[in-house]
C-alpha cells in the first residue's frame, strides 16, 4: 500500500527565525565533543519545545503560513507546534538549523506528535553535502516516519550519514496535496557512536558443524545439503496432496444447471453446496458454459468441492452490483442471526463514497470516514460482539447512512438480530468475493499460556479447565505489546505479528506442585516456528474451520462496470472513482487442507486469489489476469495473509501490484514454480516468517509502478512503517529468476537470518540487496546480480545493528565499485569472500551477446529435497 503522494521537493529554506541560532551553530562541533563523553550527545537545539514560538526554526511556507506555535498544541510547557495544511497543492515546511556531521557517528530524531485531522505528514532526518544537496530524499531513502497516531506519541528516526554528508537537520513536512492538522512538541536530536551488535539475541542462524551451536537445533530446523539450517517445510500443503478427482463422489450433478447458461446461478450454487454438505460432502459439478453470479458463492462446510468442466470450458461472470443511492443489509450467517464472532454488513455503491455510518437511536455502531487505506470500500461491518456490547442480544432496528463527495446522502433502516452465543451458520470472511471458503472462526474465550512456549516446542501449557480436546483446532498468538514494540522498533498501531494455527493431538493434566498450580499440557501437531512469551500475554483460542473443500476447473471473471477511468485519482484511495465492487475472485478464511486447482481468474475487483487465516492449503495450476482497482488499502495481491504451511505451485499472474505476497504473520508458506508478470514479490506487513519463494520468475518494468508495484524485485516492510510493521525471521529466496527497475531485495527492517541463495537478478538502478535497520544474520550466497546502474555499494546496510551477514560466492555484472558495506562505514560484515566483479553484459541492454546464466545449485529445489526426507 505505497504512499504515492511524494513529499514536496526540498527547497532552499528561508532565513526566517534563524539569526538567534547562528552562534550556537558555530559552536556546535565543540559542544558536541564536550557533551559526547565517547558515546551519546544531544545536539544544542535552541528552541526544541517551541516555548519561544518559532524562534530558531526555519519556516519555508511563503505567503500562506501553515505552521504556528499555539497553546492548543502544547504537550508540555505552554506552546507546541500546530501545522494546519488546507492546501491542495503545497505542503508545510518547518526545519531545524543544520548541524555539522561528525565522522563515525549516527543520529536520532525523537519528537512527540499527534494527528488532529486528516493525514499526510512526516518527520525527516535529512543529510546534505558541502553544496547543500539533499542526499537522502524519499523514496531513495526511508529516513523518515509518518505521523498517524491520534494521541500524543513519541516517534523516532535513526540513520547513519550517507557518503559525502557534512550537515543534517530535522524537517517537519506535510505532503503536497494533503490536508491535515497535526501537533508537534519536544524535539531532540541525538548523536551517538553506534554499537556493532544485533538488535536482539541471535536465534535462527546456527552452524550445525559446531557442536555447541548445533545444540540449539530444534524440530523447527532442517540442516540442508549445503550445511545451512533451513525452516522445516516437510508438512507444507494438503497432507497426502490433493485427492484424486475420481475418488470424490459427485453429489450434485451438472444436470442441475441445465438450461441456465447466461443466467444467475449463485443462489442455485449456494443451495447445491448446502445439499452436498448435508450428504457428508462431495462434488458439485458444473457443466461447460457461461453462467452469471450476482452474489457470492460461499462454502461453509467441509468436504465440498465446486468443480467445473475445465477452466477453458466453464466460465462464471461475477457481476454483483449495487445501484447508486441504494443501501442494503447483508448477513454473513445465512440463517439471518449472528453470534458474537460473525457479522452483519451495510453495503452501498463505492464510487466517490466518503462516509458510512450505522446507528441505533443515539448509539453509533460504526462510522467510516474516507481516509488513507480506504481502498474501494463499499461496506461497513457490525461484528456480533460489538452489537452485544452496545445494544445487547435480540432484534434491533438500525439506520444506515452513506455519504458521497458530491454532497449526496442516502439513508435506510433495517432490522438485525444477534445472540450472545455462537449460532449455526456463523461465518468469518475477511474479504468479499465471488467464491469464498469461510469457516466459523474464533470460538470461546482466549486461554492465556501459563508458561512461555519456545521455538521448536510442540507443547503449550494452559491453566486447567480450558475445555480443549484432541482434534480441536487452535490459533496461538502473542500480541504486539509495548515490550515487543520497543524491542523490534514497531510503530504500527494495528496488525497481527506472532501467530499460527495448530491441531491439538493430546491433552495431559499436570497436577499442582510446590509453588505451582495445576496446569494442562497441550500437544500440537507441529513444532512452533516462533517463541510465544508469557510476558506478552500469549494465548490460545479454539477456531472453527472448513476442511478439504475447494474450487476446481473453471474461469471466474468480474464484470467491469467502470469502463473509463476519469481522474484525478482520489488522494485517500490512490486510484480513480469507480463503482465496481472491491471483491476478490477466490478467497479463503479459516480453511484447512482446502485447494484451488485449474482455475483462471480475470479482472478481480480487489485481490484475485487471497487466502487468510488458513493452514495447509494448496493453490495449483492457476492463471490470474488483472485487477480492476489498483490503489491503496490492500488490493491487487496474490498470496497469503495470517496463513500457514500453504503451498502455491504453478501460478501465472499478470498486472498485479504485489505477487507473490505474504503478510500479517503468514508463516511457513511455499510459493514455487510460478511466473509473476508486472508485480513485485513482497513480505508486505507484520512479521512474516519462514516463508519460501523458490524457482519463480518475476518480471517487472518501470512502467509497472503505475499499477502500484514498488519497483524492487522483492520488498519487505520494516519497523519504521506506520502501516505495515517489521518482518520476521528466516524467510528464504531460493533459485528464482527476477528482473526489476530498482533493488533486488529491499528490506526495511526486522529481518533475522534470511537466506538469499542461488538467484539471478536483472536490475536497473539501485542495490543488489538493501537492509535499512535491524536486519541481521543473513546469508547471501551464490547469486548472480546483473546491474545496469548499481549504487556504489552493491549490498548495502544502513545501520550498525545489521550484523552477522555473510556475502559469499556471488557474481556481479555491471559497474559495481564495492561489493558490500554500511552507511557511514558504521558496521561490520561477518564474511565477504568468493565474490567476483564482471563487466555489464552487452545482451542485458539489448545488444548482442548472452546473459549470464542462472545459478545451478546442486539441489534445485530445497522444498523437494526436504519432502523426500519426511
Amino acid at each position: 500500500m505505497p504512499n504515492s503522494r511524494l513529499p514536496q521537493r526540498f527547497r532552499r529554506p528561508a532565513l526566517r527565525s534563524i539569526l538567534p541560532t547562528l552562534a550556537l551553530l558555530l559552536l556546535a562541533p565543540f559542544a558536541l565533543r564536550a557533551a559526547t563523553g565517547g558515546d551519546a550527545a544531544s545536539l544544542p537545539l535552541p528552541n526544541p519545545g517551541f516555548e519561544s514560538g518559532l524562534d530558531g526554526w526555519i519556516v519555508n511556507e511563503g505567503a500562506a503560513p501553515m505552521s504556528a506555535a499555539t497553546h492548543e498544541a502544547a504537550r508540555t510547557g505552554k506552546l507546541g507546534l500546530r501545522v494546519t495544511d488546507n492546501s491542495d497543492t503545497t505542503g508545510s515546511s518547518v526545519a531545524t538549523p543544520r548541524f555539522p556531521v561528525e565522522p563515525g557517528r549516527a543520529y536520532r530524531i525523537t519528537i512527540h506528535a499527534r494527528l488532529i485531522s486528516g493525514d499526510g505528514v512526516g518527520v525527516y532526518l535529512r543529510f546534505f553535502d558541502a553544496k547543500g544537496k539533499h542526499l537522502n530524499p524519499w523514496p531513495k531513502a526511508s529516513d523518515s516516519v509518518a505521523i498517524q497516531s491520534r494521541t500524543w506519541r513519541a516517534v523516532t528516526v535513526t540513520a547513519a550519514p550517507p557518503a559525502g554528508a557534512v550537515s543534517l537537520d530535522a524537517w517537519i513536512h506535510t505532503y503536497a496535496g494533503s490536508k491535515v492538522t497535526v501537533d508537534f512538541d519536544d524535539l531532540s536530536i541525538e548523536s551517538f557512536v553506534p554499537r556493532i551488535e544485533p538488535p536482539w539475541p541471535s536465534v535462527y542462524k546456527i552452524n550445525p558443524a559446531d557442536p555447541a551451536d548445533a545444540a540449539r537445533l530444534t524440530a523447527a530446523d532442517v540442516v540442508g545439503p549445503d550445511g545451512l539450517v533451513y525452516p522445516n517445510w516437510k508438512h507444507v500443503g494438503i497432507p497426502g496432496s490433493i485427492p484424486d478427482p475420481a475418488r470424490l463422489p459427485v453429489v450434485v450433478g451438472p444436470e442441475t444447471f441445465a438450461g441456465l447458461v447466461g443466467r444467475d446461478v449463485a443462489p442455485l450454487l449456494n443451495d447445491a453446496v448446502r445439499r452436498a454438505a448435508a450428504q457428508g460432502g462431495g462434488v458439485v459439478a458444473v457443466p461447460a458454459g457461461t453462467f452469471l453470479l450476482e452474489s457470492p458463492v460461499i462454502i461453509r462446510d467441509s468436504g465440498v468441492v465446486i468443480r467445473g468442466a475445465g477452466r477453458d470450458r466453464t466460465r462464471f461472470v461475477y457481476q454483483e452490483h449495487i445501484p447508486f443511492g441504494a443501501l442494503r443489509l447483508y448477513c454473513w450467517n445465512p440463517n439471518g442471526k449472528t453470534g458474537p464472532e460473525s457479522f452483519w454488513e451495510i453495503q452501498t455503491n463505492p464510487k466517490n463514497l466518503t462516509l458510512l455510518r450505522i446507528t441505533a437511536g443515539d448509539v453509533v455502531l460504526a462510522e467510516h470516514i474516507r481516509k488513507d487505506h480506504w481502498g474501494n470500500r463499499f461496506s461497513a461491518r457490525l461484528r456480533g460482539s460489538a452489537i452485544l456490547g452496545k445494544l445487547g442480544p435480540g432484534r434491533h432496528r438500525i439506520e444506515a447512512e452513506a455519504g458521497y463527495s458530491t454532497g449526496e446522502r442516502f439513508r435506510d433502516t433495517f432490522e438485525i438480530e444477534v445472540a450472545a452465543t455462537p449460532q449455526p451458520g456463523d461465518t468469518w470472511a475477511d474479504q468479499h468475493g465471488a467464491f469464498i471458503i469461510a469457516g466459523a472462526g474464533l470460538q470461546g474465550s482466549r486461554l492465556p499460556l501459563v508458561a512461555t512456549a519456545r521455538r521448536g516446542d510442540n507443547r503449550l501449557r494452559l491453566a486447567s479447565g480450558h475445555g480443549l480436546k484432541p482434534g480441536d483446532r487452535i490459533m496461538i498468538e502473542a500480541p504486539a505489546t509495548d515490550r515487543w514494540n520497543r524491542l523490534t522498533g514497531n510503530v504500527t498501531p494495528w496488525g497481527t505479528y506472532r501467530i499460527n494455527h495448530y491441531e491439538i493431538t493430546a491433552v495431559q493434566d499436570e497436577p499442582a506442585a510446590a509453588g505451582r498450580a495445576a496446569v494442562s499440557a497441550l500437544s500440537i501437531d507441529a513444532p512452533l516456528r516462533l517463541e510465544f512469551p508469557v510476558e506478552d500475554g500469549s494465548y490460545a483460542q479454539c477456531i472453527g474451520t472448513v476442511e478439504r473443500s475447494g474450487f476446481e476447473g473453471f474461469t471466474v471473471e468480474q464484470k467491469v462496470f467502470t469502463t473509463e477511468l476519469v481522474g484525478p485519482r482520489i488522494k485517500h484511495t490512490l486510484w480513480y472513482p469507480m463503482e465496481d465492487l472491491w471483491a476478490d475472485g477466490i478467497t479463503f478464511a479459516y480453511g484447512w487442507h482446502c485447494r484451488v486447482r485449474d482455475v483462471r481468474i480475470v479482472n478481480s475487483g480487489r485481490n484475485p486469489l487471497y487466502l487468510t487465516r488458513s493452514r495447509q492449503c494448496e493453490v495449483r495450476d492457476i492463471e490470474v489476469d488483472g485487477a480492476i482497482f489498483k490503489g491503496g488499502g490492500g488490493t491487487g495481491y496474490v498470496g497469503f495473509e495470517r496463513s500457514f504451511d500453504c503451498l502455491m505451485d504453478g501460478v501465472l499472474t499478470r498486472g498485479m501490484r504485489h505477487a507473490p505476497d505474504v503478510q500479517w504473520g503468514a508463516a511457513g508458506n511455499v510459493v514455487r514454480n510460478s511466473r509473476f508478470i508486472g508485480s513485485d514479490g513482497q513480505w508486505h506487513a507484520g512479521w512474516t516468517n519462514e516463508n519460501l519463494y523458490e524457482n519463480n520468475v518475476i518480471e517487472q518494468t518501470a512502467a509497472d509502478r503505475a499499477n502500484g508495484a514498488y519497483g524492487h524485485a522483492f520488498f519487505a516492510s520494516g519497523p519504521a512503517s506506520t502501516s505495515h510493521g517489521p518482518q520476521g525471521p528466516r524467510n528464504v529466496v531460493y533459485n528464482n529468476d527476477v528482473s526489476a527497475p530498482l533493488d533486488g531485495v529491499h528490506m526495511v527492517g526486522g529481518n533475522e537470518a534470511w537466506l538469499i541463495l542461488h538467484n539471478r537478478f536483472r536490475l536497473g538502478q539501485g542495490y543488489a540487496v538493501y537492509g535499512r535497520e535491524k536486519s541481521f544474520d543473513h546469508t547471501i550466497r551464490g547469486n548472480v546480480f546483473i546491474m545496469e546502474k548499481p549504487a556504489p555499494v552493491a549490498i548495502f546496510f544502513g545501520s550498525a545493528d545489521c550484523t552477522g551477514i555473510d556475502v559469499v560466492d556471488n557474481r556481479f555484472y555491471g559497474p559495481v565499485k564495492t561489493v558490500a558495506g554500511f552507511a557511514g562505514g558504521l558496521g561490520r560484515l561477518s564474511s565477504v569472500s568468493g565474490n567476483s566483479l564482471h563487466p555489464y553484459p552487452a545482451s542485458a541492454d539489448g545488444n548482442s551477446g548472452s546473459l549470464p546464466a542462472r545459478p545451478q545449485p546442486a539441489v534445485p529445489s530445497i522444498f523437494e529435497w526436504q519432502r523426500a526426507r519426511r
